[in-house]
């Protein structure tokens, strides 16, 4: 944590208001904010009953009064000059966004290539292109500079996890425009225990749920985008079922959902980008997943 603070009381733009939201941490997360507290004048501590990430992120958001916002996970850290960089592209491009590029890392020690830096301003229509069909950028909370009013009527969902997939669409859409870089500035910390790398478990199909909402929202408000969040959708399903069936875990939650799979495999099996074993995974999977099953365990033993 102490990393990720150092690297935000350092940053060259100054001119920064700073919400710690302790979110009834069990470790000592809540005595080191009281402790940079009293290092910086820019700091201002909350702390809460624990609600989970949404919840937390809610709170800075009631509690922030610039307008601008930016969120950064306590695991993580940003570069020196990433709100330098962000609120610069945001001011000259007049964008309601500004996102820089994510680095995922499980080391401290990192390398930028700063070689092939560029810029790209999208309109609402453009930016969730991207984030969707060409997948320049992804969903996610962080690695962004929002004007604060976006979130006049939108907050995150409470006991949901992939939070940021049930939010980003719909801030998304709200900008008229929204301006991206692919420096790296933005250092997501990718922890043994992380989300990332934890054992299946049947709350991480809430990222099923997120698509569905947003493929719902866009067939009200940009049809042409549907059937790319439907194989995102393919590809989230595909990827939970290998990691519950590595896992031993109950596969009945895939089964419920797999007249959706049925409805989306089909563009998914024409889609480009898609690989050819995943592409045979969801056509096999539609089918049975009990072969499906026993196909990935003969997969498995061959690999090792």
């Amino acid at each position: 944590m102490s990393r990720c603070l150092d690297s935000i009381l350092t940053q060259t733009y100054r001119n920064l208001e700073i919400v710690l939201v302790d979110d009834g941490s069990l470790d000592r997360s809540g005595e080191i904010c009281d402790e940079y507290l009293k290092k910086d004048s820019r700091i201002h501590v909350i702390h809460k009953k624990n609600g989970g990430l949404s919840d937390a992120r809610n709170v800075g958001i009631e509690h922030a009064h610039g307008k601008y916002i930016g969120f950064i996970d306590s695991d993580d850290w940003i570069a020196k000059d990433m709100f330098e960089v962000l609120y610069r592209n945001l001011d000259r491009y007049r964008a309601d966004i500004s996102i820089c590029q994510f680095k995922f890392t499980a080391s401290e020690k990192i390398s930028v290539d700063k070689s092939k830096e560029f810029i790209n301003v999208y309109s609402r229509h453009q930016a969730i292109d991207a984030m969707f069909m060409d997948r320049i950028f992804a969903s996610h909370a962080c690695n962004k500079l929002y004007k604060m009013h976006l979130f006049k009527k939108i907050r995150f969902p409470l006991g949901k996890v992939f939070e940021d997939q049930f939010t980003l669409y719909k801030i998304i859409w709200a900008c008229d425009k929204v301006v991206y870089t692919n420096r790296q500035c933005y250092f997501y910390y990718i922890r043994e225990n992380s989300i990332a790398r934890a054992s299946f478990y049947t709350k991480q199909l809430d990222i099923l749920d997120a698509l569905d909402l947003c493929i719902e929202f866009f067939k009200k408000n940009y049809i042409n985008v549907v059937k790319y969040i439907q194989y995102c959708w393919v590809d989230n399903y595909l990827i939970l079922l290998m990691s519950a069936i590595q896992n031993e875990s109950d596969l009945s939650v895939f089964e419920a959902r797999k007249h959706t799979l049925k409805q989306y495999k089909k563009g998914y099996s024409l889609y480009k980008k898609a690989r050819l074993v995943m592409k045979v995974a969801a056509q096999l999977a539609a089918v049975n997943i009990g072969w499906f099953r026993a196909m990935f365990k003969v997969f498995l033993r061959i690999k090792k």
